[in-house]
C-alpha cells in the first residue's frame, strides 16, 4: 500500500508531520498538490496568492529532485483526483494536515472524507496551526497552544523517503494548465525565503518591532513579514515560536519578542474562532447588527478600493496594498474602519477585496479582524480611526503618504495630511486645486466618526445585542487570558 501526502496551507519540506509519518512508515509515497477548480474560481483568491504558492512549489519541487523524489501538481478537483488514484493503483493512505478555513474547503473535506470510509482508506489529518477542531469553548486552550508549539520538531531525512514513479494517466489526465502572472512587487515565497526573513528578524529587524508596529512605512521593515509564510505554510507556526523563545532566552529584543509573540498567538486565537464559527466568513456574528448597513454604495466603493478618497492615509495604504500586497495591521484596521464607520457600509464587499488585495489572506485572522473593526462581534471595544489622526502620530512628515500619492508631494507636510486645509494663497502658491489635483474628501471625518461612534455604543447597549454576545463569547473567549 502507498501513502499520498495531500499539500495544501504547508508548502514546507520543515516541520512537516505528513511527511514524517510517510518516511516512518516506509510505504511508497507520493507528494502531490492540487490546483482545484473551486479554489481558481473563487472570488478571494487572487493571482498574487497563486504566485506565492507557485514560488514555494518551485522551490520544493527542486529540493526534492536533489534527492530523486517528484512533486506533483495535478490539476482538478481533489475528490475526483483521488478517486483516480483509487482506480489506478488501488487503496492508499491519506496523509494531509488539517486546513482551518473557508466554508468551500470544510464541505470539501467532508465529502472526501465520507468518500475514504465508503472506500476504507485511511486519512491522516495532523495539527499544524495549534487550532483544533470540534472544540465548543476555549477551555484550556491556552494550555494546549502553548505544548503543542514545545513540541520538538522531528528533523526530516529525504533520503530516507521512500517514493515510485507517479501514474502517467493520471497526470496526462490532470495536467495543470495554470500559470499565475507574474507580479514584481509582493513578496517571494519559498521556505529559504521565510527562514531567511525569520533569523533578520529576530537578529536584528525585532530591535524596533514594538516601536514601528503602527507605522505604515517603517512597519514594512520593522514587522517580521512572515505573515505570508504562515498563511501557506512555507514555514511552520512552531519554528516561528520556538526560535522567538530561543534569542528571547539569550536576553536578545525580550521585550520585542515578547510582543510578537502574543501576536502568534493571536493569529491562532482567531483561525480557532473560523474554525469553530464558519459562517463569520460572510454574516455577521452578533446577528443584531444585521439590521444596520445593509444598504451598498457601489460609488462609495469604487473610492474606497481604488484609493482615491481624497483622504490621504486611507488612499496611501490602499494604493500600497494593491501594489505591494502589504499594509500593517494598524493600517489594516484603519481601511477597515472607514469603510465600516465613516462611510457606514456593510463589510463583506470590503472584506472580500482586500483578500484580494493581502498575499498573506489567512481567512481566520480575515473575517474575525473584519468584524472586530465593524464591531459587529458586540463586546470588543468600539475602534472608530481617525485617519487624520493616524496620520499625525504614524505618518507625521507624510512620507509614506507623498510616497503612494504623488499628487500630495510638492504640498508642505501638513497640507499633505490634510489637503482640503489648503488656503486660496497656497492654491496658488503649490498650483493645486481640490477636485482637480486631488478629490474633495469622500466625508466628513470628524462628523462621520462621531455619528457612527455615538450608534454603535447606542447599538451595543440593545438587550438582544448583549444576550448574544454572552453567547459568543461562551463559544471564543479564553477567560484565562481574556481574549
Amino acid at each position: 500500500m502507498r501513502s499520498i501526502i495531500w499539500l495544501k496551507r504547508d508548502l514546507r519540506l520543515c516541520d512537516h508531520q505528513p511527511l514524517t509519518d510517510a518516511i516512518l512508515s516506509q510505504k511508497p509515497t507520493y507528494l502531490i498538490y492540487i490546483i482545484e477548480c473551486c479554489w481558481l474560481q473563487a472570488p478571494e483568491i487572487s493571482n498574487r496568492h497563486w504566485q506565492f504558492k507557485f514560488d514555494c512549489l518551485i522551490e520544493m519541487a527542486n529540493e526534492l529532485k536533489k534527492y530523486g523524489h517528484q512533486l506533483i501538481v495535478l490539476q482538478g478537483e481533489a475528490l475526483e483526483i483521488f478517486q483516480s488514484l483509487n482506480d489506478s493503483i488501488g487503496q492508499f493512505t491519506l496523509l494531509s494536515h488539517m486546513e482551518s478555513g473557508q466554508l468551500r474547503g470544510f464541505q470539501r473535506d467532508l465529502a472526501i472524507k465520507k468518500w475514504c470510509k465508503e472506500k476504507g482508506i485511511e486519512w491522516k489529518e495532523f495539527k499544524q496551526q495549534g487550532v483544533t477542531r470540534g472544540r465548543k469553548n476555549r477551555t484550556d486552550w491556552a494550555e494546549e497552544w502553548d505544548k503543542f508549539m514545545s513540541q520538538q520538531i522531528q528533523p526530516i531525512d529525504l533520503k530516507l523517503l521512500k517514493t515510485e514513479p507517479f501514474p502517467e494517466e493520471i497526470k496526462n489526465r490532470f495536467k495543470l494548465t495554470f500559470r499565475p502572472t507574474k507580479e514584481t512587487e509582493i513578496q517571494k515565497g519559498g521556505e529559504k525565503e521565510a527562514l531567511k526573513l525569520l533569523e533578520s528578524f529576530v537578529l536584528s529587524r525585532a530591535r524596533n518591532y514594538s516601536k514601528h508596529i503602527s507605522k505604515p512605512e517603517e512597519a514594512r521593515s520593522s514587522c517580521s513579514r512572515l505573515s505570508p509564510h504562515l498563511a501557506w505554510g512555507s514555514i511552520s507556526m512552531r519554528q516561528v515560536v520556538q526560535r522567538i523563545d530561543e534569542e528571547r532566552k539569550k536576553g536578545r529584543f525580550k521585550r520585542d519578542l515578547a510582543n510578537f509573540k502574543s501576536r502568534l498567538y493571536w493569529h491562532c486565537h482567531f483561525i480557532q474562532k473560523l474554525e469553530s464559527e464558519p459562517r463569520i466568513e460572510w454574516e455577521n456574528q452578533n446577528r443584531n447588527y444585521d439590521s444596520i448597513r445593509y444598504e451598498f454604495d457601489e460609488v462609495l466603493f469604487e473610492r474606497w478600493k481604488t484609493g482615491t478618497t481624497g483622504i490621504p492615509l486611507v488612499d496611501a495604504c490602499m494604493r500600497c496594498v494593491i501594489k505591494t500586497g502589504y499594509i500593517n495591521f494598524r493600517m489594516r484596521a484603519m481601511l477597515v474602519s472607514v469603510w465600516t464607520q465613516h462611510l457606514f457600509q456593510p463589510w463583506q464587499p470590503a472584506a472580500l477585496h482586500l483578500a484580494q488585495q493581502f498575499t498573506d489572506f489567512e481567512p481566520g485572522i480575515h473575517y474575525s479582524q473584519f468584524q472586530m473593526q465593524a464591531g459587529t462581534v458586540g463586546y470588543h471595544t468600539i475602534r472608530v480611526y481617525n485617519p487624520t489622526k493616524q496620520a499625525l502620530e504614524h505618518d507625521p512628515n507624510a512620507q509614506f503618504i507623498k510616497k503612494w500619492v504623488p499628487e500630495l508631494a510638492e504640498l508642505p507636510v501638513h497640507l499633505a495630511i490634510e489637503p482640503w486645509k489648503i488656503s486660496e494663497m497656497e492654491k496658488v502658491f503649490y498650483d493645486f486645486q481640490l477636485n482637480v489635483n486631488y478629490p474633495y474628501p469622500i466625508v466628513n471625518i470628524e462628523e462621520a466618526g462621531k455619528e457612527a461612534s455615538k450608534l454603535l455604543h447606542e447599538f451595543r447597549k440593545q438587550p438582544l445585542t448583549q444576550v448574544i454576545a454572552k453567547e459568543i463569547m461562551k463559544v471564543h473567549v479564553n477567560l484565562d487570558r481574556k481574549i
